[in-house]
């Protein structure tokens, strides 16, 4: 048997990077190199590149074989061909029939079946296409062994030497999930993970027992249609979305036989959405900052203070040190965050085991430095002195807002704060929230006319799109009153320009 064809009934006739690597023993880095100097020709299909058996074969030595290929070694149709060649032993058969599969760009799959030529030498073909691939490959290998004579409950792959795909996961969706979760996601950290498990809830009743293989298009369509009439659309969003990745991901490891989602839209929210909660107006902000300086506990107007004009995440907040305050310079510098590490997802419907720890700002850009105002420098000041008359542990801590044993504080006790000062004060129409104050601060830079660049820097986010997406919520009251200037500029103008009084 000529190497070509060695390949191919291996490999199929398209090799992926993965197999040249184990054919050559190679590492897949070696092989990409291989294919970037232009010693393997490649083509790419749904983010997987791969290389045909011809040129593979040619690489390690063979000269030209007539592989039913064109002059460029790849598949004379465009799509990407996965063999399934099928050769009879029985030599007295005059006719072997062989087949392949296509893999379409929406996402179906085409069953080929090569049925001879013409007289006049064309080729003739039967074909049939299916959903998903598993499909596909369960009808070549019936119909061929029809053709060829091969009793269909033989082990007919057995005497064929044809490679089947065993990479699919036998996994249940949440099994799946769960896995790929505890492992890990691209750069997602620990709160982002959890924020896909807590996503994935309202999904596991009705795929959550279903194989990754047996998904299909029509299980999510009736599944997104239900979850539309009891989610919000922020909820319903990361639902699909969370899906989709894990979809993707699945596909794109070869575990899954298709993406159901190649022609999935999120569908609109069929519940009523509740108000959105909008940046504080100035005189939300006198209100809090009224009420929390007559509050009996300073922390709280100390905390208002420092994020109304600095916009700090309430995580940096927590990991302020008095080192990073400089009192004459009026500044104070973010440089690590409290952050929430979990432990592995036991249970998919629970969130996991938790704790608190000192780590990183959120990306390198939130490292920064920021301008504090004068009455947030004299609260600090003012929260200086209560500590000094408070026990040791508080008194002596390196961080600025202590808990009693003098570590930096906890999220739910900064959250229990809250609470009680919202009921003691009667501000429950407002609803004080510290994140609020990041929104508040980012939207009133974008209204001041300060450039993207220089929110970012500010905000501490590395990328622009988060700023415009998430944290500016400028009503049109508010846009009216900032380009109020820009328009009584424009009246004089044209009183100018008309004669007009």
């Amino acid at each position: 048997m000529s190497l070509v064809l060695d390949i191919k009934n291996r490999y199929g006739l398209m090799v992926s990077v993965q197999d040249i690597s184990k054919e050559l023993r190679i590492p897949k880095k070696a092989v990409e190199e291989l294919i970037d100097t232009g010693v393997l020709q490649a083509v790419e299909t749904m983010g997987k590149k791969y290389v045909s058996a011809f040129n593979l074969a040619k690489m390690l030595g063979e000269s030209a074989v007539d592989s039913g290929q064109n002059a460029s070694g790849y598949p004379i149709d465009n799509a990407l061909y996965l063999s399934h060649n099928l050769e009879s032993e029985d030599s007295s058969m005059n006719k072997i029939y062989t087949g392949n599969i296509s893999s379409l760009k929406t996402g179906r799959f085409i069953v080929w079946i090569n049925m001879g030529k013409t007289p006049d030498g064309k080729r003739l073909r039967e074909n049939k296409s299916f959903n998903d691939k598993t499909s596909a490959e369960n009808y070549l290998k019936q119909r061929l062994a029809e053709l060829n004579g091969i009793p269909i409950q033989q082990p007919i792959f057995a005497s064929a030497n044809v490679v089947q795909n065993t990479n699919y996961t036998e996994k249940t969706f949440e099994q799946y999930s769960r896995d790929i979760l505890n492992r890990g996601i691209g750069k997602a950290k620990a709160r982002t993970i959890e924020g896909y498990r807590s996503s994935l809830v309202p999904v596991l009743k009705y795929i959550g027992n279903m194989r990754m293989t047996d998904i299909e298009d029509r299980h999510l369509i009736k599944m997104y249609s239900e979850l539309s009439l009891a989610y919000s659309q922020s909820s319903l969003k990361k639902a699909f979305v969370t899906v989709k990745m894990l979809f993707e991901e699945a596909f794109a490891k070869d575990e899954v036989p298709s993406n159901p989602f190649i022609r999935l839209e999120c569908p609109d929210s069929q519940k009523p959405s509740k108000a959105e909660r909008l940046p504080y107006s100035d005189e939300e902000i006198k209100r809090i900052l009224s009420a929390a300086k007559s509050y009996h506990n300073p922390i709280l107007y100390t905390i208002f203070a420092v994020l109304e004009c600095t916009g700090m995440r309430p995580g940096e907040l927590r990991g302020l040190e008095w080192v990073d305050f400089d009192s004459k310079a009026k500044t104070i510098k973010i440089r690590q965050a409290v952050v929430t590490r979990y432990e592995s997802i036991e249970d998919m419907k629970k969130r996991p085991r938790s704790y608190e720890a000192m780590g990183m700002t959120k990306s390198i850009y939130g490292i920064r430095t920021l301008p504090l105002s004068d009455m947030a420098v004299l609260a600090l000041l003012e929260w200086r002195k209560y500590l000094d008359t408070m026990p040791s542990a508080m008194k002596n801590s390196k961080y600025i807002f202590p808990s009693k044993e003098g570590n930096f504080k906890s999220e739910s006790s900064i959250k229990c704060l809250v609470q009680r000062f919202v009921k003691s004060a009667g501000l429950k129409d407002i609803g004080v929230m510290l994140y609020r104050f990041r929104h508040t601060m980012c939207t009133r830079l974008i209204l001041d006319g300060q450039p993207i660049s220089v929110i970012q820097l500010i905000m501490g986010d590395n990328t622009q799109d988060v700023i415009m997406k998430v944290y500016t919520h400028v009503t049109q009251q508010q846009a009216l009153a900032a380009t109020s200037g820009y328009y009584n500029k424009l009246n004089e103008s044209h009183k100018a320009f008309y004669g007009l009084m």
